[in-house]
């Protein structure tokens, strides 16, 4: 289970932005939709699944080290956990009091940070 560990507060507003990620090991690329995560395959450029669970646009999303797991930040508030292989929601994670704009692993262990609309920035453990 993920938990919140730690949030500090910023004074500056972040800014939107919406990307193309893309994941080394496992050749998958994403494109941000209206409400769900799209997923392609990076060398053939199949299709490959939806992932659905938000309810509002999704702004970024980070692979973890591994490739297994996608987190994505989305205007809905919440952060979700996805296991990308059976693209299967493994974790939602309220927390923030607005839109999270920006996501992120940490490389090192199997810690997440998020930040958004709400000046906040927070540490996930798992």
């Amino acid at each position: 289970m993920l938990i919140c560990d730690k949030q500090v507060s910023c004074a500056d507003e972040p800014k939107k932005f919406s990307q193309v990620e893309h994941a080394d090991v496992n050749t998958r690329m994403w494109v941000p939709s209206l409400v769900a995560v799209k997923l392609w395959d990076g060398c053939t450029g199949n299709f490959i699944a939806t992932l659905r669970g938000h309810i509002g646009p999704v702004y970024q999303v980070a692979w973890s080290s591994d490739s297994r797991l996608l987190l994505s930040g989305s205007k809905d508030s919440t952060l979700k956990v996805w296991e990308v292989r059976k693209h299967k929601l493994v974790y939602d994670l309220p927390g923030h009091s607005d839109e999270v704009y920006t996501v992120d692993w940490n490389p090192m262990d199997n810690r997440a940070a998020s930040g958004g609309k709400d000046k906040v920035i927070r540490i996930w453990r798992h």
